[in-house]
């Protein structure tokens, strides 16, 4: 479930710390693969068979910890309107959620029921989601979990939130405004000084658009191998093989 199910918090509409699981639908589902031949690996995968299939997985633009932290803020701050802009943003119509406001200031979120997909529609929506080699970390906040998105830890959010629009080809206009929507969450989470809230809930009704884009599919020109991370080690003796890590390909990349 995405919110908490005991305690006050949840029972105001705050959204538990760990990030969703994946919806179990397609493309969620989905589990494509990229021949290893097709990739610029830089010598990292030496000691593999050019044929080998690298799984594929779904990435984040805005990280988790920056949809989570700006939802509680809206909820903690009781801007309610720019909250209920974005639950419209994922198939909750304003009409559908204009108890909200009474039930979240009450402490009876949950008694209406009808919550418990929502954090999980906000993580895993496609318009946030790109996707990229299984093997993907950050070496300075998680290094050896495969999967994990910058931004998961880490002092600052935004940090994560680089301009990965490099090499994305007809979808680096749509992760560019992405980022532009990351900015402004974590300005939100922030309590940046002269955030209207009036102007923030146009703002997140002018995202729509953005809400109904797909998911952008693999694009190899967009991801970079990591020099510092381990080659590729095939598996023996049962163990697991080893992977060298991939990152979004950023202008900071050169």
């Amino acid at each position: 479930m995405g919110f908490l199910t005991a305690g006050k918090d949840a029972r105001r509409g705050l959204l538990h710390d760990a990030r969703p699981d994946q919806p179990n639908r397609p493309p969620y589902t989905d589990r494509p693969v990229i021949r290893l031949a097709g990739l610029r690996h830089l010598g990292k995968y030496a000691k593999a068979d050019p044929d080998l299939m690298l799984d594929l997985a779904l990435h984040h633009v805005v990280p988790w910890r920056v949809l989570r932290d700006f939802w509680n803020a809206l909820a903690r701050s009781g801007w309610h309107e720019p909250l209920r802009d974005v639950a419209a943003l994922f198939n909750r119509p304003k009409a559908q959620t204009k108890y909200w406001p009474e039930d979240m200031a009450n402490a009876k979120f949950w008694d209406r029921g009808g919550t418990d997909d929502f954090a999980q529609n906000l993580c895993w929506w496609p318009w946030n989601l790109v996707r990229g080699p299984k093997h993907r970390s950050s070496a300075d906040t998680d290094p050896g979990v495969a999967g994990t998105d910058p931004g998961e830890a880490g002092a600052d959010p935004a940090t994560a939130l680089d301009d990965l629009s490099r090499g994305t080809g007809k979808n680096a206009v749509h992760l560019l405004a992405m980022l532009q929507v990351g900015r402004q969450m974590a300005r939100v989470v922030r309590g940046a000084d002269g955030v209207d809230p009036g102007q923030l809930s146009r703002d997140i009704a002018g995202w729509q658009t953005l809400a109904r884009h797909p998911l952008v599919e693999f694009e190899p020109a967009a991801w970079r191998i990591e020099m510092g991370s381990p080659d590729f080690t095939p598996s023996v003796n049962n163990k697991p093989p080893v992977h060298p890590r991939w990152n979004k390909r950023t202008r900071a990349d050169g």
